[in-house]
């Protein structure tokens, strides 16, 4: 269909096309429209699409397509990837030399995603907030607020966190490793 509109209408596309095919996993539409309309600049957005998806071919095929001009790209792929749990774009992309923030690991701890959050820890300088227990705390991430706290340390804005959000279990185990009353 792609192909037939390109030679068969005058309009052209718009970079949007390249996001959407990205989010999609459609990698020959991805080629197709890349070969076609070298909108090098929606390549980026394209790749945090890829990556928030989980899109492994696609965001190969982008980083490839890049070549030496990932430098250039922004943080949000891998953020967006860590948010969602793909480790393994995550490892995709720190393997090309991408960077992220620490809201990579904060998104990670928001959703849960212990093994993520882990690897980022072992792998990556940018670190945490204090959301990152904080979130874990408030949504009864009990094990993972344990690997927090014995990883990252300050656990009091997690411990107020979880009495408002009345999560008693992560309060009483808070409570015994930070040796308050």
């Amino acid at each position: 269909m792609v192909r037939y509109l390109h030679d068969h209408r005058s309009e052209g596309c718009s970079k949007r096309a390249v996001v959407v095919a990205a989010k999609c996993g459609h990698l020959e539409v991805e080629r197709f429209l890349h070969t076609q309309y070298p909108f090098t600049h929606s390549l980026g957005h394209a790749l945090t699409s890829a990556a928030s998806n989980n899109r492994l071919d696609v965001a190969t095929y982008i980083i490839h397509a890049l070549g030496s001009a990932t430098e250039d790209f922004s943080t949000d792929p891998m953020d967006a990837a860590a948010r969602k749990g793909h480790l393994d774009m995550i490892q995709l992309l720190h393997q090309h030399h991408f960077g992220c923030t620490t809201q990579a690991m904060d998104g990670a701890a928001l959703y849960g995603h212990v093994e993520v959050v882990q690897w980022l820890h072992t792998h990556r300088t940018e670190g945490c907030t204090t959301l990152a227990m904080d979130r874990a705390a408030r949504y009864g991430h009990l094990e993972f607020v344990k690997w927090l706290y014995a990883n990252r340390g300050d656990a009091q804005m997690a411990l107020e966190g979880a009495r408002k959000k009345k999560r008693y279990d992560v309060v009483a185990m808070l409570k015994s490793i930070i040796g308050k009353a």
